[in-house]
């Protein structure tokens, strides 16, 4: 009989302190949600606000990182020859788009044709920020590119971009087996009615890159994100 009081009484104790320690989880519980609803809603907005900021500057980091365009232009003949790239306009009914016959022009995406690249140049136009050619060849890389832009107004624009003038003295020390590449930092828009044009030495191939700017929304305002190389080791 006594054992059987102890008993109910230890269940009794232990029912008390298991509902104290329910009724003291929920009110350290519910004293945490009173003090968030009655923080300063200024912090709250800053907080969010904040937030916002570090997303648009994550989102517009990782469009500065983004692919440029590039292509890998081929002069399979023993005479020097003309390449025109882009122009939609004038050149999409031509044979082999604007190019001479033996210039090949093949975009570095293999899922991706050159017919591609230039319809979408028309129908989604781009600046330029940066545009870097590389060849095996001194004397490629130092060639002329000729800007033409022409509409249908018959409104005609050429101008000539001396690749020479941005050329690191560096480049003229390298072997002839090594790459030697220029950085010219220009900005052109490539649309329907543009195209650029250069000489292609006989049996030479060279790399065109082309870094890009795109303007994109943010919130109300469209911002202008420029295209920069990304982490980009130049040859030595």
């Amino acid at each position: 009989m006594e054992n059987e009081k102890v008993f109910a009484i230890v269940a009794l104790l232990s029912m008390l302190s298991f509902v104290f320690c329910l009724a003291l989880i929920k009110k350290v519980y519910f004293d945490k949600k009173k003090e968030a609803t009655e923080k300063d809603p200024h912090e709250l907005t800053k907080k969010i606000e904040s937030d916002a900021d570090l997303s648009a500057e994550y989102f517009t980091e990782s469009l500065r990182r983004s692919s440029p365009y590039q292509v890998m232009i081929k002069n399979t003949t023993d005479k020097d020859l003309l390449c025109t790239l882009f122009g939609f306009g004038q050149n999409i009914l031509t044979k082999n788009f604007g190019s001479d016959d033996g210039i090949e022009v093949i975009p570095s995406q293999s899922n991706v044709t050159y017919l591609e690249l230039l319809c979408q140049s028309a129908f989604k136009p781009f600046e330029t920020s940066l545009i870097i050619i590389q060849s095996k060849n001194i004397n490629q890389i130092s060639k002329i590119i000729t800007i033409t832009s022409k509409d249908a107004n018959g409104q005609l624009c050429q101008i000539p971009l001396i690749t020479q003038s941005y050329l690191d003295p560096k480049e003229l020390l390298k072997v002839e087996t090594e790459t030697k590449e220029v950085e010219i930092p220009y900005g052109v828009t490539i649309d329907c009615n543009t195209n650029l044009q250069l000489s292609v030495l006989a049996n030479t191939e060279l790399v065109f890159t082309m870094f890009y700017n795109i303007t994109r929304l943010f919130g109300d305002n469209d911002i202008k994100v420029n295209y920069a190389k990304p982490n980009y080791i130049k040859n030595k």
